[in-house]
């Protein structure tokens, strides 16, 4: 007895010591939106009513629900399961912003996060107003990867296999794989004091993390320790190389010993420079897989805020007191490109779907401008191709019907299209460009346009109401509730809003007629609009 006694005492005290107690946590409640707004931002405004009779009246109390209380909350007032996920998110994200702790805790907690992404190993290449990222994979040896804004400048030579041109110094030298081994590349990246080397894998090749004698049984090669080493897919290599920089190389002796493709590279790499692209940043974002998760995410706070990508944006037509016109919003392609920084003339395309080889006479009117075509007739792969081959800087993708939503573009089959930026827009938006090209026509000037990237982007906003298209409610009441929620959420998008109220019109069979300025029009929106 006397032994059992003793033993249970060891137990108690053990349990004691393991006993963490928990953290004071704080809610900083300026940090929270109002209650209704998170509702129906949520896309619960319609249980609005019933959620307040239950008592809920503060976005506080929601922060307490976890899994459980939301199934619960679904299984009751019967709403999807993609806004059930929605809601889990929306309220994750809440608490990490409103939650106060003290300040040695919190950078504890960060560094602890730190060491963590320092030890991943696979991520996405984020790359500065380009339309996509990119997957890469860390080499299992070289430094962490860099926790900043770096410079992307191609490799001079190409392959990176003999001693680079120029200087790197702090900056990511992009690479072709082939032609020596990865630790041969890096020594040379290292000698040019650049911060990190990024190989383009080739096609046929296995995509996997750089070993250079890790993780097999080859002798292992020494590597520099200070510069981060990581491989992207090949299918990434022609939207990189289209973007990053080339390096100054003023030695003639030495750019003769170059090759022609080399060469050429830099030629056109300066020129892009010049005109419109404008030099870019890249980032490596590490990104932690857990099962159970849905997706891979990032853990420090400032890389779950950086956009992966832009995936939308407006064309604003420049006036000649240097103003902008009202903006056309555009969704943007999903293969890539980098969102021009200059103004570009625009052009009408010929012929005007793009969907076969123009004529001669129009290749002197393409080179650095934004190509204006309609959508159909062929894919986008095909638009994609014409235009980049006529050097254009842009490609602007006109909608033909009033009723489909403005979607990103893409592929369904590789290869990917030419790293041209493209972009689609509304019919409308497209009258609205044409308008200005009609009006330039008196003139031997074309007209000029600016592509600006939005963020926080929309494109979602458009998947959202893509997804209730034709799903409308059947009761006239429940209808008007689900128009008025979705009017809310749009109300800082024309586009938007007449295409919602088109999709509403269409439930009944009620035609929306230009320039009825009733059922569909929205303010700012030109109703006399053709394309």
């Amino acid at each position: 007895m006397r032994r059992f006694a003793a033993w249970a005492l060891i137990v108690a005290k053990a349990a004691i010591v393991v006993v963490a107690k928990k953290e004071a946590i704080e809610i900083d409640e300026t940090a929270l939106p109002p209650f209704e707004a998170f509702i129906a931002d949520v896309g619960l405004g319609e249980h609005l009513p019933r959620l307040q009779r239950r008592g809920y009246d503060r976005t506080r109390q929601l922060l307490k629900w976890g899994r459980s209380e939301v199934q619960l909350l679904r299984t009751e007032l019967n709403f999807s399961q993609e806004v059930g996920a929605t809601l889990l998110e929306r309220l994750d994200d809440l608490k990490a912003r409103a939650t106060k702790r003290q300040s040695g805790a919190a950078s504890d907690e960060l560094a602890a996060l730190r060491e963590e992404r320092d030890a991943l190993t696979y991520g996405r290449l984020v790359v500065n107003r380009s339309m996509a990222s990119f997957d890469y994979k860390r080499a299992w040896f070289g430094a962490a990867l860099p926790h900043a804004h770096l410079g992307l400048l191609r490799a001079v030579p190409t392959d990176a296999c003999r001693p680079l041109a120029a200087s790197y110094e702090g900056k990511i030298v992009l690479a072709d794989r082939g032609g020596c081994d990865f630790v041969t590349k890096a020594w040379h990246a290292h000698a040019k004091k650049a911060r990190a080397l990024i190989v383009v894998n080739k096609e046929g090749q296995l995509f996997e993390r750089p070993a250079s004698g890790h993780a097999t049984d080859a002798t292992v090669a020494p590597t520099p320790d200070t510069l981060a080493v990581a491989m992207v897919d090949a299918a990434a290599g022609p939207a990189l190389a289209a973007v990053a920089t080339a390096p100054l190389v003023n030695n003639k002796n030495l750019l003769e010993t170059l090759s022609r493709a080399d060469r050429r590279m830099i030629r056109d790499a300066a020129r892009r420079n010049l005109e419109a692209t404008d030099a870019v940043d890249a980032r490596f974002v590490p990104l932690r897989c857990r099962a159970g998760e849905p997706e891979c995410k990032p853990l420090l706070p400032d890389e779950l805020e950086l956009p992966a990508n832009v995936d939308s944006g407006y064309v604003f037509v420049a006036q000649e007191d240097d103003n902008n016109s009202s903006p056309v919003e555009f969704v943007a392609a999903s293969w890539g490109g980098v969102v021009p920084t200059a103004l570009l003339p625009l052009v009408r395309a010929v012929p005007g779907d793009l969907c076969a080889p123009p004529p001669n006479w129009f290749a002197s009117a393409a080179p650095g401008a934004a190509i204006l075509a309609a959508r159909g007739n062929c894919d986008f792969r095909s638009k994609a191709s014409h235009a980049a081959a006529l050097g254009g800087a842009a490609l602007i993708i006109a909608q033909t019907n009033d009723d489909e939503p403005l979607l990103r573009m893409g592929v369904r089959t590789p290869p990917l299209p030419p790293a041209i930026p493209a972009v689609l827009i509304d019919r409308c938006g497209g009258a609205v460009l044409m308008r200005a090209l009609d009006a330039s026509s008196s003139s031997s000037a074309a007209p000029r346009v600016r592509l600006t990237a939005a963020n926080p982007g929309f494109a979602h906003q458009w998947l959202e109401l893509e997804s209730i298209g034709g799903k409308w409610a059947e009761d006239d009441a429940a209808a008007q509730l689900q128009l008025q929620r979705h009017e809310a959420k749009n109300l800082d998008s024309p586009t938007r809003l007449e295409w919602l109220r088109r999709s509403f019109a269409n439930r009944t069979g009620t035609t929306c007629q230009e320039g009825d300025g009733g059922v569909c029009a929205a303010e700012g929106r030109p109703q006399d609009a053709s394309f």
